[in-house]
């Protein structure tokens, strides 16, 4: 059974931030960086301790095809999405 997955505001921000910006550069592209994203997170709700702690207790999955890492956080019934990290920002703002 998978994760129930929740988004903090600024996970949900950079998401929307990165389609619209995908969206215009080339038609399409905003949904092909959405579908790429979204098959992460079922992948991510159903097998999360697969992928490696980076910080603390914070955990990294990387998205193909994009530059951007997803931070995220188990807990006991949910997986808290932390951020959609371009690579080329400062880890540290994470």
């Amino acid at each position: 059974m998978p994760y129930k997955i929740d988004f903090h505001p600024i996970a949900e921000v950079e998401f929307w931030e990165a389609v619209d910006w995908y969206d215009e550069q080339k038609e399409n592209l905003g949904k092909d960086f959405a579908r790429v994203f979204e098959h992460l997170i079922a992948t991510i709700a159903y097998a999360p301790f697969q992928f490696p702690i980076e910080y603390g207790t914070k955990r990294r999955a990387v998205m193909q095809k994009f530059p951007y890492i997803i931070f995220f956080e188990v807990y006991a019934e949910s997986i808290l999405i932390l951020s959609v990290f371009h690579t080329k920002r400062e880890p540290r703002s994470v």
